[in-house]
């Protein structure tokens, strides 16, 4: 063989050895990427289960959405919007006491139309508020190194009970913490249920009549004589003073008819997303 051929021949081995050496080093950054991926799938797997919106769409009844809704354990649900997710906001549902899920199911789509990811919070209502933001907090701080992106905005919304709960949950958090929580139709003076059967815990309060802790706090009241959780009680449980916080009371009717207890998050979560127009106006009063 000539020396051209020998030279040809030897860069060619030369050649193939390097990108036989590139061929496994991108395998390996391919098996290592593919790794990490289904790690990550399997923390969100651990930490919350999938629930696709189109099953919620497809049940034969808004109450039959509500009941798959609240047939999944305790824990986080997520509910996958049918387009894009951008998720720069996130939002974040926690429901009441004895809820049946209905009642979610209106704001659920109108949240998920946002393309924002959508978490839905599941939890045993017959234990006691500081057991369960305990356990949420918990919850959320495993939820947060999952959710995909760097920068995030965490916007809760609880309903009665969970209003309660999200409320009290607020005051575990720096004011200047990425966050705002929207207490609709909470008992946040306290309900007398919990009041005889758990020990009595108002640190929470405390802490959210003191500057510097506590994010944003919204809180959205029913009208006293339209919700039927409240309206034979002696007092309404939704009034309690909060430095900081801001309270819109809702309107009499929504859409022609009684504005009540579970309808509240559905005219709430639609008033913020600027759907029923400003709460300052009629649709709802704005209070100090």
């Amino acid at each position: 063989m000539n020396q051209k051929l020998m030279a040809f021949a030897y860069f060619r081995e030369g050649n193939n050895l390097k990108c036989d050496r590139l061929h496994a080093r991108s395998g390996r950054w391919l098996f290592l990427l593919l790794a990490c991926f289904q790690a990550y799938l399997i923390a969100q797997e651990n930490i919350c289960r999938v629930l696709p919106y189109s099953r919620l769409q497809a049940a034969a009844s808004v109450s039959a959405a509500g009941h798959l809704l609240m047939n999944e354990p305790p824990g986080w649900v997520r509910l996958q919007p049918t387009q894009p997710v951008n998720a720069d906001t996130v939002w974040l549902l926690v429901h009441g006491y004895g809820s049946r899920g209905y009642e979610w199911i209106d704001a659920i789509q109108a949240l998920g139309n946002t393309g924002h990811p959508v978490y839905f919070y599941r939890y045993d209502w017959s234990r006691c508020p500081k057991a369960v933001v305990d356990s949420l907090r918990a919850d959320f701080q495993r939820l947060q190194a999952t959710v995909p992106g760097s920068s995030h905005h965490w916007i809760w919304f609880g309903h009665s009970y969970g209003a309660w709960i999200v409320a009290r949950l607020n005051a575990r958090f720096p004011a200047d913490a990425p966050m705002e929580f929207h207490a609709i139709a909470g008992p946040l003076a306290g309900m007398k249920a919990f009041q005889d059967r758990c020990p009595p815990d108002t640190t929470w309060l405390a802490l959210s009549r003191r500057s510097g802790v506590g994010p944003r706090l919204i809180q959205w009241r029913t009208l006293q004589a339209q919700d039927g959780a409240y309206r034979d009680l002696s007092r309404d449980p939704q009034v309690v003073s909060i430095p900081g916080s801001r309270v819109i009371r809702l309107p009499a009717e929504m859409d022609g008819h009684r504005l009540g207890h579970n309808w509240s998050v559905k005219w709430v979560v639609e008033t913020f997303l600027g759907l029923r127009g400003n709460p300052r106006g009629k649709s709802g009063q704005s209070e100090k």
